[in-house]
């Protein structure tokens, strides 16, 4: 639960090929007092094409006239909007469906540039890499006494703010988040750690 009793369901469905996940559907659905949205992205890995579908559906207060008392009153109603686009880029993975192959990810690139359906935005990079040397020992303080197969780095860039951020990711023998530590990431100061939960 966030502000105004906001809740988020994301809901990611695919195949496995050649041990990843593809992504073949991504749902995003958002709920709050006065506003429901629902974002949903159609992959078509044939034709190498990404549908976004949104609907809004939200309480909209107006000032109404009364003629007789001559004085204004507030009325609420629902207000229902939908949108469909294709998307000029493709992807065949979304932030779910990419949490469960990072591991591959960075086999094949490294760095990767991390373009996943429904979280692309302009002007903002999202980098995995390698930890280098020099890396291990700036983080040392947030790595010692962890157990881990894997430790990645995602920087974040956000070219229109000029603003970068980064986050570790531990990962396990299959290649499963462990753990991600992020700094000004996910929460608005300091460091915020994740964890898995078995």
């Amino acid at each position: 639960m966030i502000s105004s009793n906001e809740e988020d369901l994301l809901i990611s469905r695919g195949s496995i090929v050649n041990g990843r996940m593809v992504s073949e559907h991504y749902e995003q659905q958002k709920r709050s007092d006065k506003r429901t949205e629902l974002i949903r992205y159609k992959v078509d890995n044939t034709k190498r094409t990404v549908h976004k579908y949104v609907e809004k559906n939200e309480t909209v207060n107006e000032s109404v006239l009364d003629i007789f008392t001559m004085n204004f009153a507030q009325e609420s109603r629902n207000v229902i909007t939908i949108e469909e686009e294709t998307l000029d880029y493709y992807s065949d993975y979304d932030p779910i469906s990419s949490l469960v192959s990072l591991h591959l990810f960075i086999e094949t690139h490294n760095p990767f540039f991390i373009r996943a359906v429904g979280a692309v935005k302009e002007h903002v990079d999202v980098i995995m890499t390698r930890l280098k040397d020099e890396q291990q020992e700036e983080w040392a303080h947030l790595i010692e006494g962890k157990k881990y197969d894997q430790v990645l780095m995602v920087k974040i860039i956000n070219h229109k703010k000029d603003k970068r951020h980064s986050a570790l990711v531990f990962l396990d023998e299959g290649g499963m988040i462990l753990e991600i530590i992020g700094t000004k990431w996910v929460f608005p100061v300091g460091y915020g750690i994740l964890r898995r939960i078995e």
